[in-house]
Order: structure tokens, then C-alpha cells, then sequence
């Protein structure tokens, strides 16, 4: 992606404007302080001195932003998660007990198992051997192929196997 010319003065007026404004919305010496607090969630921030106060405003203390911080992460993740009376389509569908293969995908499944004994025993995994896993297991259902690409990843993080080619493990061949 490149920029022409007439795309980078756009960026630099966008960022002059921006600049500007936000230069407009910041509090300057010589003007007077806002007398309305500043509103930012729950907690109210006064940007003005009391009268009866002497010296600098008194902020909140590094304990007090750690619990707001901490309160409102709380709340947020709890926002994110579902409730329990309703599980989600992707637990359910974990749940569910796994269909048994027909007798050609547990063969090519077994074939497929087979071929990953002899490629960690052997110590190296080739594009030859990601090329015949991938066509072992073209039509076995997705979590029987993790499951089977698992032994093969356990393997090489232990250093069990290696990728000579230096490609990845799985996928279309480099």
C-alpha cells in the first residue's frame, strides 16, 4: 500500500486539524478552570480547586485507580461471558458425544495415525509426509484431524521432530 502525494497531505491536514482540536479542548493557563466536575464513567473529577483549599487538588492515590481499574475489568468481563442457564451453540456442540467413524474413515484415520507414529520415530516431518497426512485425512471430521495434528505439534515443540524443509507443519506445501 502506498501513498500519493496528494494522500499525504491529506494525513497532514487531518493531523493539523486534529491537533488543533484537541488543543482547543485542553485547559490553559491563563484561562479559568472549569467549575463543573468532569464526568468519566461513575467517578466525578473536579478540576477546580476548592476555595478553602490550599495548594494542588487532591487526586486519587494509586490503591483507589487500581480498584477502579480492577472494579470496572470485573464488570466488563463479566459482561463477556455467558450466563450459565444459557450455554453457547460452540460448548454444546463440544459436549455432544463424537459420531463414530464408518469403517473407511477409521481406516484412513488409522493410516493417518500410523504415518505420525513413523514420522516421530523417524524424527522429521517433510513436505512429502504433509502432503500424503493431508490427503490420509481430506474427509475425516475436523476434531478427529486436531486430534490427530496434536501428536504431530506435542512432537515438535519437545523437539521430538524436526521440519527439515522449515515449513509448517500442516497446510499446502511451501
Amino acid at each position: 500500500m502506498s501513498i500519493t502525494r496528494q494522500g499525504w497531505v491529506a494525513v497532514w491536514a487531518t493531523t493539523l486539524v486534529t491537533a488543533g482540536w484537541i488543543g482547543s479542548r485542553l485547559p490553559h493557563d491563563n484561562e479559568p478552570a472549569a467549575s463543573a466536575p468532569l464526568m468519566r464513567g461513575t467517578i466525578a473529577v473536579n478540576t477546580r480547586n476548592a476555595p478553602d483549599q490550599q495548594g494542588p487538588p487532591a487526586g486519587l492515590g494509586a490503591a483507589e485507580v487500581r480498584a477502579i481499574i480492577r472494579d470496572e475489568l470485573t464488570r466488563r468481563l463479566a459482561d463477556l461471558r455467558p450466563s450459565p442457564a444459557e450455554p453457547s451453540p460452540a460448548a454444546a456442540e463440544a459436549a455432544a458425544p463424537p459420531h463414530p467413524l464408518s469403517p473407511e474413515l477409521q481406516g484412513r484415520a488409522d493410516d493417518a495415525a500410523a504415518m505420525i507414529e513413523d514420522a516421530i520415530a523417524g524424527g522429521h516431518w517433510t513436505n512429502d509426509e504433509r502432503q500424503k497426512f493431508a490427503a490420509a485425512t481430506s474427509g475425516l471430521p475436523p476434531a478427529t484431524v486436531f486430534r490427530l495434528q496434536h501428536a504431530v505439534i506435542v512432537a515438535i515443540n519437545l523437539g521430538k521432530v524436526a521440519l527439515p524443509d522449515h515449513g509448517f507443519p500442516f497446510g499446502p506445501p511451501l
